[in-house]
């Protein structure tokens, strides 16, 4: 989850910063005038502080808890002025490697930089062409997927490209170089364990391996100027993208070439030029296919033979309106939504061909977009989504509609109204409004990674700030939703997440009582391979879901929790749960 402060919500914390400062100015003169909210000093260091307590950085005394109980992960971003890694993420562990010593600090020790390179050429001297080179490695840290980095190589001859890739932590990685466009070099990739200074160098252009085969629509007739293109799931190499020919010849006939010799084949394929509507298709050949294939015939290529796909009609012209009732029952036609049309047309080993179209709607609420039709006898059934624009009082949606084989328009859609979702955050020390606290209302993610399934999957997360009194509202379409408390610095709870919590269609308005828990300190230490002690190093630690192993991949978010830079000791104070 994206845990950074809309803009809106940055002036308005800068603002605050402002008043806290004149306040504290005022505070010289009289103390009593800083109201509830002032907590005198109680602590300078820990040892000011009770057994299995220590002091904050605000100085309170705070309860230190072990980082293997919660669990919790953490990234070490460099912010020292004048490094050549200014910005960047360097380091990060997850729940497994957080064991704090005897004093209950958490010793992270920062190794030095070592650099992957070499070279990177075409294996011919009249080739050239542009191309990428990507790096990544899956974060420590389960949720937070992989943390990758680009840099374009510009255009490679036979000469070859020199690059260099700086990196600090040591790990698995994955060098990838992509040629633009792969129509005659396929990508190369490499997997190692990298922890020292290594050189390694690509050749662009070596063939070990060819797929060919035609492709045919269902009546046989060869697809002409259909691309191709083939993944290998098992190692993560890629092929060539080939083209269909459209030479007499060998009219729609393909090749598809690997540097490596791939473990299993996912054949990719758009549309071509006969004269109807031709469907993206997947063919998937296996390991074991694969296998029997090179044992009978040998292990350079495979020849996938004809590869059916779907003869479509030509498309037509097919629109619907969008509307919906506001709050005194009157019709209001929706403007601005996406809405987007996707139906199964079949074909491939996994009968999973799509059409898809998009459009938006217009002032009056309408959208037209090009569709294959169905026919006269059962027509097409097209699943349809509405997304609504942020600040529509309508909620999204999905529906099925029918389409006919003639151009028109069908049934329109209408929209529910959004919810309202109204809440109070309050403290958990006296029950006390707090004031100024970003929510953000995030749709839950489950174990395998995806939204509720009646929930349509918004690019925006809505979030708003707490008044005053510590209410807020949020316009939200129905569904399960993670609620985020983002704090103020003056506040010194971590940040927060009531994860599942149901905004009902039901009722006009869903009612929420949010309390962080009571804050407590993780101590870290963070210094450089020699043991010297290293500052201005930016610690975000991250609360890894429950749903998550302690270590591997996770589809559901790790939750920011806080973040502190290292002093000039190296000593970092996280608040945590």
């Amino acid at each position: 989850m994206k845990t950074q402060l809309p803009l809106a919500s940055k002036i308005i914390s800068k603002h605050l910063f402002i008043i806290i400062s004149f306040a504290l100015l005022q505070y010289t003169a009289c103390a009593a005038d800083m109201g509830p909210e002032y907590m005198p000093a109680d602590c300078i260091e820990d040892s000011s502080c009770d057994v299995g307590m220590a002091c904050s950085p605000s100085g309170q005394c705070l309860p230190l808890r072990d980082p293997m109980e919660l669990p919790l992960g953490l990234e070490i971003y460099d912010q020292r002025v004048g490094s050549p890694k200014l910005g960047q993420l360097i380091y990060d562990l997850g729940p497994s490697e957080l064991v704090p010593d005897e004093d209950g600090i958490v010793r992270v020790t920062i190794p030095d930089a070592f650099t992957i390179e070499g070279s990177v050429r075409t294996n011919a001297i009249e080739s050239t062409v542009q191309a990428l080179l990507l790096s990544y490695r899956l974060s420590h840290i389960p949720g937070r997927g992989v943390t990758s980095a680009s840099q374009t190589l510009g255009r490679v001859d036979s000469g070859g490209v020199p690059y260099e890739i700086s990196l600090i932590q040591p790990d698995l990685y994955v060098l990838q170089v992509v040629p633009q466009p792969a129509t005659t070099f396929s990508p190369l990739v490499v997997y190692d364990e990298f922890v020292r200074n290594t050189q390694v160098n690509f050749t662009l252009g070596v063939v070990n391996y060819e797929v060919i085969g035609r492709l045919v629509d269902s009546a046989g007739t060869p697809v002409l100027n259909a691309t191709v293109w083939i993944f290998d799931f098992e190692t993560g190499a890629s092929s060539t993208v080939a083209t269909t020919s459209a030479m007499p010849e060998s009219e729609g006939e393909f090749r598809c070439r690997f540097t490596d010799v791939p473990r299993s084949l996912s054949i990719f394929t758009g549309s071509g030029n006969t004269g109807v509507v031709q469907a993206s298709v997947l063919f998937e050949v296996s390991i074991a296919e694969l296998e029997a294939w090179t044992l009978e015939r040998g292990g350079d290529g495979y020849d996938g033979g004809d590869l059916v796909i779907p003869a479509l009609a030509a498309p037509i012209t097919f629109g619907t309106n969008i509307f919906g009732y506001s709050g005194s029952g009157s019709l209001q036609v929706v403007s601005g939504a996406q809405v987007t049309f996707r139906s199964v047309v079949g074909g491939g080993t996994r009968n999973n061909g799509v059409v898809v179209a998009e459009g938006t709607t217009n002032e009056e609420g309408n959208v037209t977009v090009s569709l294959v039709p169905g026919d006269f006898e059962t027509g097409r059934l097209y699943e349809v989504t509405v997304t609504t624009p942020i600040d529509s009082p309508f909620a999204s949606t999905k529906k099925e509609l029918m389409v006919g084989p003639i151009s028109g328009y069908g049934e329109s859609i209408e929209l529910e109204r959004r919810v309202t979702a109204v809440g109070q955050v309050t403290s958990p020390d006296d029950g006390s409004p707090l004031a100024l606290v970003t929510v953000k209302a995030t749709p839950s993610t489950s174990s395998t990674g995806n939204p509720n399934e009646d929930m349509i999957n918004t690019t925006y997360q809505p979030s708003t700030q707490t008044d005053s009194s510590g209410w807020f509202t949020l316009l939200l379409d129905p569904g399960y939703y993670d609620f985020s408390l983002i704090f103020p610095d003056r506040l010194k709870y971590p940040n927060t997440t009531f994860f599942d919590q149901i905004v009902a269609q039901l009722r006009a308005s869903t009612t929420f009582a949010f309390t962080p828990p009571q804050p407590a300190l993780v101590k870290v230490l963070v210094q450089d391979a020699r043991g010297v002690a290293l500052s201005s190093m930016e610690v975000r630690a991250y609360l890894v879901a429950p749903e998550c192993p302690l270590a591997g991949e996770c589809t559901v978010p790790a939750q920011l929790l806080s973040s502190a830079r290292s002093d000039s000791a190296g000593r970092v104070s996280l608040i945590v749960p």
